[in-house]
């Protein structure tokens, strides 16, 4: 606290209840809260020590919530005392929060957006020990479940999830908060609705699990692996499931047949997985042309199953088929044909000679 030219100055960054009267009688005393509010008292300050300071160091931001009576000196017991309590969180204000992270989200179009974290350690007079409060936002807007008690009823309110670790400083599952989203709305660059799922309010359906795929903007923040230790607050692990748009970038086929898909966004997925079937006979397949066959009586129906299991074979991504031919019966085919080109050969030239042995008879 500071006093200056008849007003007192309280500043306050955090920490326990603090206790404070002011009186006196017309010289116009004020008391000049951070705030912005002003309690003027009509009385004198002679009193005060003019020029000095009094310094007062807490560990929680406060304000003023009221209070009555006054004192004749500062010498006397204080008849009435004005109560502090804990600033109320506000997101621009660091000094009401006391650690903040972020991550990058994704709307059901795979748009990006930020979602805010904001960690209140909470006192131990009005709150079990080792209790925060966690705040979240989306992109700056609230995204707390409508209160129908409310001036709007359909206004989002304060996200807000009660945290706590237990003595050993794990995370207390039991008693803290579930933390489900359920009411973001996602929005565009320009605050309007992008066209992407909506939320589900808890008392509209709303509800964990969320089920997969995604029928609503509702998402949870899991903090199971969070703890509470001495030192200075830190992420070591911040991930999430969602991914932005991608174009299909490149295709894999495993030896067991699994089609393997990489995205343009880092994303892959197994899309399928080729079959094979085999035959009891497989000469007995009929050809249909352009080195394709379908079953036959003769060939047995096709017994279908995945490649590497039993009799079938593996697949080869990616591989060229060579020659799907017997060599040995093809070389013996090509000797036959030369054969009887040669001997054809041979006819067309002795009924040549035939020929000209009657020209020449002539």
């Amino acid at each position: 606290a500071s006093v200056a030219a008849g007003i007192i100055s309280v500043t306050a960054t955090d920490g326990a209840d603090l206790v404070f009267s002011v009186a006196g009688g017309g010289s116009g005393l004020s008391l000049d809260v951070d705030s912005g509010t002003t309690i003027t008292e009509g009385t004198a300050a002679e009193f005060l020590t003019k020029g000095g300071e009094i310094s007062v160091n807490l560990d929680e931001g406060v304000t003023f919530t009221g209070g009555t009576g006054a004192v004749n000196s500062i010498f006397s017991p204080l008849p009435a005392l004005f109560p502090f309590e804990e600033n109320t969180f506000d997101p621009s204000d660091q000094n009401t929060y006391n650690a903040s992270t972020s991550a990058t989200i994704y709307d059901s179009l795979g748009s990006a957006h930020v979602l805010s974290m904001f960690f209140v350690k909470e006192t131990i007079s009005a709150n079990p020990p080792n209790t925060w409060t966690l705040y979240v936002q989306v992109d700056g807007q609230e995204v707390g479940d409508p209160d129908s008690l409310a001036v709007d009823p359909l206004a989002p309110t304060r996200a807000s999830y009660t945290v706590r670790f237990n003595a050993d400083g794990s995370l207390d599952t039991v008693n803290s908060d579930p933390i489900l989203v359920s009411n973001w709305q996602p929005l565009d660059a320009s605050g309007v609705l992008n066209g992407s799922l909506g939320p589900a309010p808890v008392a509209s359906g709303g509800a964990l699990p969320i089920p997969v795929p995604a029928t609503s903007s509702n998402f949870q923040i899991d903090i199971d692996q969070a703890t509470q230790y001495s030192g200075v607050f830190s992420v070591n692990s911040l991930d999430q499931t969602g991914f932005a748009t991608g174009q299909l970038s490149g295709l894999d086929i495993s030896e067991s047949g699994a089609i393997f898909a990489r995205y343009s966004n880092g994303e892959a997925l197994i899309l399928g997985q080729v079959a094979l079937a085999d035959f009891a006979n497989q000469q007995g397949l009929t050809p249909i042309g352009d080195t394709s066959w379908v079953e036959s009586f003769e060939s047995g129906q096709p017994v279908i199953g995945s490649p590497l299991s039993a009799s079938l074979g593996a697949i080869q991504s990616g591989a060229l088929e060579e020659s799907n031919v017997e060599l040995a019966e093809e070389l013996v085919s090509l000797i036959i044909s030369q054969r009887n080109f040669q001997a054809n050969a041979r006819t067309i030239e002795t009924a040549n000679e035939i020929t000209q042995t009657i020209i020449n008879l002539r």
